[in-house]
């Protein structure tokens, strides 16, 4: 083989490399920096998750981002994520963190990841304070029910024939908690499969003490 053809592939080479390594460093100056959640405040770490930054990240960086997060929220007692979740239950930039989440393949082993911060906070409570929590949930569902037992929905205002709408607002049966968590929690660790089996069964027997049905 004479030297030129070899000259031409090595500068051939040597000028696919260097595409290369440009395109590699406009690509990482342009990848999103993202908090570092071991350091950053909860509601900075929690907030970059409904950033259109978060989306740009690759579908790993995003899945290790989001289990941090959860494993920050060790740091928060009970009634700490309790009141995180009542202000995000309202709050437009929570609802878009959800989305973004949802759009993860593995959004199951995430939901999994929070499902045990929170199962493993409510047990680390005194039992007093876990009958008082159980207690405000089954009020608050006795609340959203009509007088016969069965949940109450809100009206809507749109075109006879239209399908009625979900009401956001409406607090699930345990049937239908237990129903939806069943595929879920097969895939969970025995621990919190037992921590939810245990938690459903205490909200039942409060239900039944409020006489709903």
């Amino acid at each position: 083989m004479s030297r030129r053809p070899v000259r031409i592939a090595l500068l051939g080479l040597a000028v696919l490399l260097l595409a290369a390594a440009t395109w590699g460093a406009v690509w990482w100056a342009r990848y999103p920096r993202t908090p570092d959640v071991s350091k950053a405040d909860p509601k900075d770490a929690i907030a970059f998750l409904g950033t259109d930054d978060f989306n740009r990240l690759t579908e790993s960086h995003r899945k290790r981002y989001v289990l941090a997060v959860a494993e920050r929220m060790r740091e928060k007692s009970f009634p700490d994520l309790i009141a995180m979740m009542t202000v995000a239950a309202t709050d437009p930039s929570a609802r878009k963190a959800g989305e973004n989440v949802n759009k993860l393949k593995d959004r199951e082993e995430i939901g999994g990841a929070f499902m045990r911060v929170f199962l493993d906070k409510f047990f680390e409570l005194p039992k007093d304070q876990r009958d008082q929590y159980l207690l405000m949930w089954a009020l608050a569902e006795k609340l959203g029910r009509r007088p016969d037992g069965s949940p109450a929905t809100r009206p809507t205002t749109g075109p006879a024939g239209d399908r009625p709408k979900r009401d956001p607002n409406r607090i699930p049966s345990p049937e239908q908690m237990e129903k939806g968590m069943a595929n879920f929690l097969a895939n969970q660790p025995p621990r919190t499969a037992a921590q939810m089996s245990e938690l459903m069964n205490d909200m039942r027997k409060k239900r039944e003490g409020l006489g709903i049905r």
